[in-house]
C-alpha cells in the first residue's frame, strides 16, 4: 500500500476529473449513475474517496457520508473542504479498504468503491475487498464499483508511443500480477481486468449484478483532438455516450468500467 500512497502523493487527484473532456465524460457518467442509486436520507460510504469529489456531490442526498481513503493528504483535503462548506454530515477516515473497522459493518445503504478494487493486484486481496464491502452494506444494499479494462488500458500506452514488451503484455493477461516493470508508475500499482472477470469476482462474494457501464468510452485515445471542442460539442458527445454506455459490446473499450450490484 505504501506504493499507492506514494503515487497519489505525486499527483493532483482532486483535479483529475476536470482535466480534459475525456475525464469530464467519465465524471458526468459516473455521477449520473451514483445519484440515480442514492435515495434521500441514505447512509453512504465512499471508499477510496480521494479528495472527496464524489463525497461532496452526494452529500445533500445523504443523512451521512463516510469518506475512507488511505492517503493522508486526501483526508486532510476532505476535512478542509468540509469546514469550508460547513458540511456536518461527512466523516473522513484514513484507512485502506481491507482495514476498515468492523464497527461500520451493516452500516451503509450504498457504497462507492471507485479505485481500491483495481489497486489490489492479488486476486485474494480483491476478493477480500469485495467481501469487506459486502459486510459493510445493509441487507439489499448497493455497491457501485469501478474497474479498469485491460484492453483499453493497454491501448492507451500506444497513444503515447509507449510500447510494452511481450513479458509485460503476458503479465497483464493474468488474473493477478506479481511483477513491476517500471514501465508506467500507475500500472505498477494497478490491476486491469475485463467486464466478465469483474462480474464473476463480485458474484463469488455474494453480489447480484444489476448494470455494467462504460464511463469514458474510447475517448482517452483522442484527448488532443478533443481540445477544440465547444461546450455544445461536449454536451452532444455526452448525450451520445450515455445512450450507449450500457451496450455490452462496447464496455470493454472503456478505460473505466462501473458496476452496480446488490448485496444478496
Amino acid at each position: 500500500m505504501a506504493d499507492v500512497i506514494s503515487y497519489y502523493n505525486s499527483i493532483d487527484e482532486g483535479h483529475r476529473l476536470n482535466r480534459n473532456y475525456s475525464r469530464r465524460l467519465e465524471f458526468y457518467t459516473t455521477r449520473k449513475y451514483i445519484l440515480e442509486n442514492i435515495k434521500q436520507g441514505d447512509v453512504v460510504a465512499d471508499i477510496g474517496a480521494g479528495e472527496g469529489v464524489y463525497t461532496f456531490e452526494i452529500a445533500d442526498k445523504c443523512s451521512k457520508a463516510v469518506a475512507f481513503d488511505i492517503v493522508p493528504k486526501h483526508i486532510e483535503k476532505i476535512n478542509q473542504i468540509k469546514q469550508e462548506k460547513n458540511s456536518t454530515n461527512i466523516e473522513a477516515v484514513q484507512t485502506s479498504i481491507l482495514d476498515i473497522d468492523k464497527k461500520y459493518d451493516s452500516s451503509f445503504d450504498v457504497i462507492l468503491c471507485l479505485g481500491p478494487y483495481y489497486h489490489l493486484r492479488k486476486k485474494q486481496e480483491r476478493l477480500a475487498s469485495l467481501k469487506k464491502c459486502y459486510d459493510l452494506l445493509k441487507p439489499n444494499g448497493t455497491l457501485i464499483i469501478s474497474y479498469l479494462n485491460r484492453y483499453a488500458s493497454v491501448s492507451t500506452f500506444y497513444k503515447f508511443s509507449k510500447f510494452p514488451s511481450k513479458e509485460m503484455l503476458d503479465e497483464w493477461q493474468k488474473d493477478e500480477y506479481t511483477k513491476e516493470f517500471g514501465f508506467d508508475n500507475f500500472m505498477d500499482i494497478s490491476f486491469c481486468s475485463d467486464p466478465e472477470m469483474t462480474e464473476n469476482e463480485l458474484k463469488l462474494c455474494g453480489f447480484q449484478i444489476e448494470k455494467n457501464i462504460g464511463t469514458d468510452g474510447m475517448f482517452s485515445l483522442v484527448t488532443k483532438q478533443m481540445e477544440s471542442m465547444t461546450e455544445e460539442d461536449f454536451e452532444n458527445l455526452l448525450d451520445f455516450h450515455l445512450k450507449n454506455c450500457e451496450d455490452r459490446h462496447l464496455i470493454g473499450m472503456n478505460n473505466h468500467g462501473l458496476i452496480i450490484c446488490k448485496k444478496r
